[in-house]
């Protein structure tokens, strides 16, 4: 299956400019179930769709290189659902933090939280809920923003790229868009 993609962005390859990089990798999480009315909204667990969406996603994360050192999620079952599936498909071992202030958070909480991340990372992925994910996203990428960024559908990615020694230094305005696609675009004869 060929894997599509939105480049956006040429990546220099001298080692000094890789090493004052940060990577946020932006993942909503998958298509869950509304099956039950009295579940809790944040009991929600992953339908057929969200799962395969999930196998589709960890491949194209692989095929892209877009392995993150550390992984912030919120605390809905959904959403670790989703990073379950997604490091079963990677087949990598990764560090997982489950933070409850990620559930339906607003974008500057989204934020908050990537710009706490261990140092030891350079690659984050940080797995939320629309609508804080989505617009933070799309305010990020400003004016490369492709219109369907806006949406954020579910089980999107959007990669941003800082030129940053610390996560604490993260500035929203001078994220650079990487990449962004989704599972529709990756599912052959779409």
């Amino acid at each position: 299956m060929a894997l599509r993609c939105l480049p956006i962005l040429e990546f220099p390859n001298s080692p000094d400019y890789l090493h004052i990089m940060k990577t946020l990798i932006l993942l909503r999480h998958a298509k869950s179930s509304h099956a039950n009315p009295l579940q809790r909204d944040k009991a929600r667990t992953l339908n057929d769709r969200g799962r395969s969406d999930c196998s589709l996603v960890a491949e194209a994360l692989a095929a892209r290189s877009l392995m993150p050192d550390f992984i912030l999620c919120s605390s809905a079952e959904r959403a670790c659902e989703t990073v379950d599936l997604i490091l079963d498909g990677l087949g990598k071992a990764i560090e997982v933090r489950h933070e409850e202030e990620l559930y339906l958070a607003e974008p500057a909480t989204v934020l908050a939280h990537a710009q706490g991340a261990p140092e030891s990372a350079s690659t984050l992925m940080l797995v939320g809920h629309n609508p804080g994910l989505g617009a933070l996203a799309f305010a990020m990428a400003g004016g490369s923003a492709p219109a369907k960024l806006a949406a954020f559908p579910t089980a999107a990615v959007a990669t941003f790229l800082f030129e940053a020694m610390h996560w604490t230094d993260l500035d929203p305005t001078q994220a650079r868009l990487a990449q962004f696609f989704t599972p529709k675009e990756l599912k052959p004869g779409d």
